[in-house]
Parts: C-alpha cells; sequence; structure tokens
C-alpha cells in the first residue's frame, strides 16, 4: 500500500486521498505503527485539514480510519467515487480491496510456505500480526494449530472463516495489527 507513511511525508496527491478516507493523522498514524515524531513536519503544517471526527466515531485498529466509514463496513460498491479514487491513489484496487488475496494467503501464519512467510515478513508484517486478522473476527490460530493436527483440514478451516467474514490478507498487510488493538484513539 502506498501510503503507509507519515502524513506529512507523503506526496500532495497521496495526502489529499487520505483526506477522503474518513480519517485524521492521529488515527492513521498509530494504527498504522508510524513514528511521526521525526517526521519533516507535522500534517498541520504540511497544510492538511483533515474531515472533523464525528462524535460518535472512534479509530479503527485494523484500518486506520474512523469506525463509521464505508470502508470499515462495506465492499468496493459501497464507497463514494471520491473514496474510490483516493484508495487507487494508494494503490488498492476493487479485487484487492474486496478480499481477493492469490491463492494460499488466507490460511494462519504457520501453514503458509517457508517462502510465503518469509515473503509477507519482507513487506511489513509477522506471524502475530498475520494470524491477527483471524483473531479478531474469533478464530485463534494457535488453538486451531493445537486443535486440528491436519494442515488440510486447518486450510479449509480457514479459507471458510475468512469467506465468511471477509478476512483478507490485506488487513495483516496493510498495518502491524498486532500492536493496535488497544483503546481507541
Amino acid at each position: 500500500i502506498d501510503c503507509l507513511s507519515c502524513i506529512a511525508d507523503l506526496s500532495e496527491s497521496k495526502r489529499k486521498a487520505l483526506q477522503e478516507l474518513d480519517t485524521d493523522a492521529e488515527c492513521w498514524e498509530q494504527t498504522h505503527g508510524l513514528d511521526c515524531s521525526s517526521s519533516s513536519s507535522s500534517s498541520s503544517e504540511a497544510g492538511l485539514e483533515f474531515p472533523r471526527r464525528p462524535t460518535d466515531a472512534k479509530c479503527d485498529r485494523a484500518w486506520g480510519v474512523w469506525n463509521t466509514s464505508k470502508l470499515v463496513h462495506g465492499g468496493w460498491d459501497d464507497l463514494p467515487p471520491r473514496q474510490q479514487e483516493a484508495l487507487k491513489t494508494c494503490g488498492w484496487t476493487k479485487a484487492y480491496f474486496d478480499g481477493n488475496d492469490p491463492p494460499g494467503l488466507n490460511v494462519c501464519f504457520a501453514d503458509l510456505s517457508e517462502s510465503t512467510q518469509q515473503a509477507v515478513s519482507v513487506v511489513g508484517t509477522d506471524a502475530h500480526c498475520w494470524d491477527q486478522r483471524f483473531q479478531v473476527k474469533g478464530l485463534n490460530c494457535t488453538r486451531l494449530m493445537q486443535e486440528e493436527r491436519s494442515p488440510e483440514k486447518r486450510t479449509k478451516i480457514c479459507k471458510e472463516f475468512a469467506r465468511k467474514f471477509q478476512v483478507p490478507a490485506k488487513v495483516a498487510l496493510s498495518g502491524r495489527l498486532g500492536s493496535l488493538l488497544g483503546a481507541p484513539v
């Protein structure tokens, strides 16, 4: 994802894109584990005016946007065109957003091939973060590994769970979820 940086360090087009995604600098940067204290400038110094957070909204720690956003509760086709365009600017596609993961990615980290484990680690996740995308919806990969010895059965369970709850790999790759599940910002 092309917008996983301190907001002040992004290009102008990517900054403007984030302004359309129902978030603010604090929610975005904290959710994605970004330490922006040494950033070149603050988001206010960069001339960014984010929409005011709705009173009932909290920061969704899986996405980095307010929990009232359609980004959290819908698919690509549910988003207003301005948000679809903003996501495209940040490198998302409809297929990726709607959870159409490449084959073999909707499994617990331990069931990924060694080369896939290394590859997803390079792009910014680890076993805890990877498995957390299932955990936040109620499937504990550690327990699954202990209780189901068959990798084929575990894969089937994870795929069905991911399909039912739409738990795409994009969640694990969009930020470090393991450290993101604290109290809302």
